[in-house]
């Protein structure tokens, strides 16, 4: 009896391992697709000097469809910057009457040696017990331009 007993612990301690190693896994490869769509959308914004016209938001689209990513209802409420003051940038997407687009946020800040913007993607991790509950938001900004950035 003393055998099965320790069995079972190791048997429990396998499985335990496999489920946390799977769940890094799986968190570490969304997290690589948020930081990639992030890169890229800079990338983009960075190309065209701003966010600025039809183009951008088009070019921005076409990437995020041949990457796969997610589409829903987003809202400008939802796109907050936790530690900069909310009056020192405006939400240039997704704008007020926006539905059924891409889950991004591009944030525009004005400042004395011009603008730059800040891109927040999303990773998630659509585990099966909990569902799509857990959403990370991921950040990043462009280089300055305008007045003294080019």
């Amino acid at each position: 009896m003393k055998e099965a007993v320790g069995n079972a612990f190791i048997v429990n301690f396998i499985i335990i391992f496999t489920v946390i190693f799977i769940a890094l896994f799986v968190g570490s490869l969304a997290y690589t697709k948020a930081l990639r769509i992030k890169n890229r959308i800079t990338d983009i914004i960075e190309e065209h000097q701003g966010y600025n016209n039809q183009d951008v938001y088009d070019e921005i689209n076409a990437y995020l469809q041949d990457a796969g990513y997610r589409i829903s209802n987003v809202d400008a409420r939802d796109c907050t910057l936790k530690g900069k003051d909310s009056t020192s940038y405006q939400v240039v997407f997704p704008g007020q009457t926006t539905s059924g687009a891409y889950d991004y946020c591009i944030f525009e800040f004005d400042t004395n040696k011009g603008t730059y913007y800040g891109v927040k993607t999303y990773m998630y991790l659509d585990l099966p017990i909990i569902g799509d509950k857990i959403k990370i938001g991921v950040y990043g900004e462009t280089k300055i331009m305008g007045i003294l950035g080019t």
